[in-house]
């Protein structure tokens, strides 16, 4: 569960520390900097992140003991000084699938001698077919493209690494911590599942490598702290964070974003699950008065027709949908759990399920299709494609959604419609 963090953004001044020891209100708690010393140093950096500009944003500390209404009023106190630029309690976290026990033993011969091969099952990967409407990873392995030369994060609640698709090397556990949610684990095994012939495949296994950042508590430094290992170019996908609104509507996270995408870091995040009318809704005219900040935004569409799903958050600051349910992937208990051998029906290693859902599901399907892309143009130009040159791409070359005046989610991304359109102006 989330602590219910306040996050608040002082104010630059050469005497801040003095104006706070002197504010009655401000000197009662601690402040901890998302920014470290460590990000200020130009010795050793990979991207041109600007971390200057995020000084001044701090988690407060000592805040044990509170309510959730007493943090909402001490947040609404502490932006009403004049050197605070703003305050807020950051979002709570969104319920997971379930929750279970961390095993420590490793994947047993068992459990990969028994696991059956769902792969065909995963139709997300597929183009146009009768059935349904994927994102066409099928023709990016038909030229040899799996993701390579890209690396990716996912950043989430938690993951089973022991789970059999996600064990291996390139699978990094970046907090290397041992907090095991299912959530976490469907979603990184969508983008980078492990192709061993048994379980599940994810879309780009092949990208260079993943870290899978933890997200219990702290959703900016989740992602602030993965920025210094990724190159320009390079993907996250986030599916944590609250099913109301996008995570960027936290104006911390949001700032966050903004400089890594100036960087040329792409981030896909989800839309949220809570079926809201983002152009209409008043409590958003803030957040959709903002200029771009370059990330992209996740919806969630039909399989079949690409209409949005009735749950998904909707509206013009939505940029792309992917498969709002029926996405199998590893985690879960509905799928091969039933069908197991008796010994395996108790290890948490080998579980799947066939309907992960929501927009948490949509964006490690649309991520990956950034990765495949992002590949292939690295790959034919040695150069990569800007968080914004991406996401107009997958727009632009996306199978039109169905009825977007019931609420809009975007195209479907298609990975074959975007690679033959970098291909032409390749060559123009």
């Amino acid at each position: 569960m989330a602590k219910n963090n306040i996050i608040i953004k002082l104010k630059k001044s050469d005497d801040l520390n003095h104006k706070i020891l002197n504010d009655e209100l401000l000197n009662q708690f601690t402040y901890k900097p998302i920014v470290t010393d460590e990000m200020l140093f130009e010795n050793g950096r990979i991207n041109k992140v600007n971390y200057d500009s995020l000084m001044g944003i701090c988690y407060v500390q000592k805040l044990e003991g509170m309510t959730l209404e007493e943090k909402q009023k001490l947040a609404n106190e502490m932006s009403k000084c004049h050197f605070v630029e703003y305050a807020y309690v950051e979002m709570a976290m969104p319920p997971i699938l379930s929750e279970f026990t961390v095993q420590k033993d490793d994947a047993s011969s068992l459990e990969t001698d028994y696991t059956p091969y769902f792969f065909s099952t995963q139709g997300y990967k597929d183009g146009l077919t009768e059935f349904h409407k994927g994102i066409d990873m099928e023709y990016a392995y038909s030229i040899g493209i799996y993701g390579q030369g890209v690396t990716c994060a996912v950043i989430d609640g938690g993951f089973n690494f022991r789970h059999i698709n996600l064990k291996k090397e390139t699978f990094i556990n970046f907090d290397e911590t041992d907090v095991n949610h299912e959530h976490g684990t469907a979603c990184a095994a969508i983008l980078y599942g492990k192709d061993s012939g048994f379980g599940i495949r994810g879309l780009v296994y092949g990208a260079d490598k993943c870290y899978a950042v933890s997200n219990a508590e702290e959703s900016v430094n989740a992602l602030i702290n993965i920025l210094p290992y990724l190159n320009e170019g390079d993907i996250v996908s986030l599916s944590w964070g609250s099913d109301k609104y996008p995570m960027d509507h936290d104006l911390a996270f949001w700032e966050v974003a903004k400089e890594a995408t100036s960087a040329g870091i792409i981030i896909c995040i989800s839309a949220g699950n809570s079926s809201v009318n983002m152009d209409t809704a008043e409590e958003l005219e803030e957040y959709r008065n903002r200029p771009d900040n370059g990330v992209i935004r996740v919806g969630a569409g039909d399989r079949f027709s690409l209409e949005k799903k009735a749950f998904s958050n909707h509206g013009n600051l939505i940029h792309i949908q992917g498969w709002g349910d029926r996405v199998t992937t590893a985690g879960g208990k509905d799928f091969y759990d039933y069908i197991a051998p008796v010994p395996l029906r108790e290890s948490e290693n080998c579980k799947y399920t066939f309907n992960f859902f929501g927009t948490s599901a949509a964006t490690p399907i649309v991520a990956s299709a950034a990765v495949a892309i992002q590949s292939w143009y690295k790959q034919e130009t040695g150069k990569v494609l800007s968080p914004i040159e991406m996401r107009n791409l997958l727009i632009a070359t996306g199978i039109p959604q169905k009825n977007p005046e019931r609420g809009h989610v975007g195209p479907m991304p298609n990975i074959k419609n975007a690679i033959d359109e970098l291909s032409r102006r390749i060559r123009n």
